[in-house]
């Protein structure tokens, strides 16, 4: 396993294939800041996905049919389309691991949302790409990261300001 970024992690390859997985409780508890709203810091989860999938094309350059494929409730087909994922049946292994996993996903989830969050299993889909598709997308992959950062920075300077005014 390989941190791809702070909360994206990857397998290591096989089959001409690596598997992706979002961070752990463990992660989540120290890389989020504790002041965050739930907006925030669901923001900050996703930039860090997108940062990893820009890392993870980085270090995969020279080998554009190496799919990559993970297992999620977090980001949605919309977005997933756009980067240059397609949406795969999620097989019935996969499927029985997150729901013996579902209280770590519970707590996962809630941590992200700052409130008790259930995670809807009908939610959870599986998506597939390469390093080929993920690097002809690179650029917009690069603009919806950058999108998040000026969001998550304005609310955070936008948190101080409210705080410096009302001191």
């Amino acid at each position: 396993m390989k941190y791809e970024s702070s909360l994206l992690i990857s397998e290591k390859e096989k089959n001409n294939q690596i598997t992706i997985h979002g961070g752990t409780l463990f992660d989540y508890y120290f890389v989020l800041k504790k002041d965050d709203n739930g907006k925030n810091r669901r923001n900050f989860i996703l930039l860090e996905y997108l940062n990893g999938i820009l890392n993870l094309i980085e270090s995969n350059k020279e080998k554009p049919n190496l799919e990559i494929t993970g297992t999620t409730y977090i980001l949605n087909q919309r977005t997933a389309k756009k980067i240059g994922f397609e949406v795969q049946k999620t097989n019935t292994t996969q499927l029985i691991i997150l729901i013996l996993n579902y209280p770590n996903l519970l707590f996962t989830r809630s941590f992200a949302n700052k409130k008790l969050s259930f995670p809807k299993i009908k939610n959870i889909k599986t998506y597939r790409s390469n390093i080929e598709k993920l690097e002809y997308n690179k650029q917009r992959i690069s603009k919806i990261r950058n999108a998040l950062q000026i969001s998550i920075t304005n609310n955070d300077s936008s948190q101080i300001n409210a705080v410096v005014e009302k001191r």
